[in-house]
């Protein structure tokens, strides 16, 4: 196992030392092949499906953001930016795309998926749906939330 000791810094042009305990790092040591094959090995846990935020947003217009972006996709829309919202007043639905190419949104793909988000979340639940597979990701959420 291998420690370090930070010694001195300099701030501002007047050097300080510092005496501080070594700070062990093994985890991820070349040497510890134990902790590393533990780590290669780890399973994470699956998120495919439906999942809830903790907050609610306005149910009509929850619902009519949904409908706009269902419409803007209609038969196929090119998607090749990170994502495509819709926003109505303070509620938005939108897509996150990670697939790094092109990716073809068709209201007949993902409706099922926002209406999975509604069954889990409820009428005026945030939520999202992570589709295994696809790179992307769909959802619902009020202005000021992060998405993507």
């Amino acid at each position: 196992m291998k420690s370090f000791t930070l010694l001195a810094i300099t701030l501002a042009g007047q050097a300080f030392s510092l005496a501080a305990p070594p700070i062990k790092v093994d985890a991820f040591h070349p040497e510890n092949t134990q902790a590393k094959n533990e780590f290669n090995t780890a399973q994470l846990a699956r998120r495919d499906g439906a999942q809830c935020n903790d907050y609610k947003i306005d149910s009509r217009n929850r619902q009519a953001a949904i409908d706009n972006l269902l419409h803007i996709c209609g038969d196929g829309w090119g998607i090749d930016a990170k994502a495509l919202t819709a926003q109505v007043d303070g509620t938005f639905a939108y897509i996150c795309n990670y697939s790094g190419t092109n990716w073809l949104c068709r209201e007949r793909d993902i409706r099922s998926l926002f209406d999975a988000i509604k069954t889990s979340c409820g009428e005026d639940g945030a939520g999202f749906y992570v589709q295994d597979g696809w790179h992307v990701n769909f959802g619902v959420a009020d202005t000021g939330r992060g998405i993507c």
